[in-house]
């Protein structure tokens, strides 16, 4: 005779609770491979409408400095500065190297954007919230790139999801050389 398995009906608790949490984990998956997929198109639908490296270090967007007083009235405009183009190589590797130490510590190790950066320029954010001014920028050398040359300065959210969008484009598209040199 064979002995079916008594069904302890003090398991039934757990077995719904391993079974909703299958449920929403595998939803929630779902979700977020659907979203990893769109974004991947959208990076490369961004990356194929990008210029070549060519184009863009011909292109005329020059920086152009600003100078602003206490009060964020614009004192004098600077600009924009052309100058001459300097190839990466011939950047001194100290620059390079001040470069990546003041804006993008990670820049030679993430993607584009930079999770981290963000996580912490939020948790400030959190803390110092209310007191009317940004506290810290999360904004990766490659951002900056894409801000500098395809985007305007105007602080929006809509803004910053360009311009993560681009700087992930820009760094499927370029070499992080020629990205600084850029």
């Amino acid at each position: 005779m064979s002995r079916k398995p008594s069904k302890n009906p003090q398991n039934r608790p757990q077995r719904k609770a391993l079974r909703l949490v299958l449920i929403v984990g595998g939803i929630l998956a779902t979700i977020i491979l659907v979203l990893a997929v769109l974004l991947g198109i959208a990076v490369y639908t961004t990356k194929s409408s990008l210029p070549d490296f060519d184009k863009l270090k011909a292109s005329p967007n020059g920086q152009t400095i600003r100078v602003h007083s206490n009060d964020g009235t614009v004192i004098v405009n600077m600009g924009p500065g052309y100058g001459r183009w300097i190839p990466y190589n011939d950047i001194p590797k100290s620059m390079t190297q001040a470069m990546i130490a003041t804006e993008d510590r990670r820049f030679r190790y993430h993607i584009g954007v930079d999770p981290v950066g963000m996580m912490r320029a939020v948790g400030v954010a959190i803390i110092h919230h209310g007191q009317g001014k940004r506290w810290q920028g999360a904004s990766t050398i490659t951002q900056q790139l894409a801000r500098n040359v395809f985007l305007t300065n105007n602080y929006r959210f809509a803004r910053k999801e360009r311009e993560g969008l681009l700087a992930l484009a820009i760094e499927q598209k370029f070499t992080k050389n020629q990205i600084l040199e850029l």
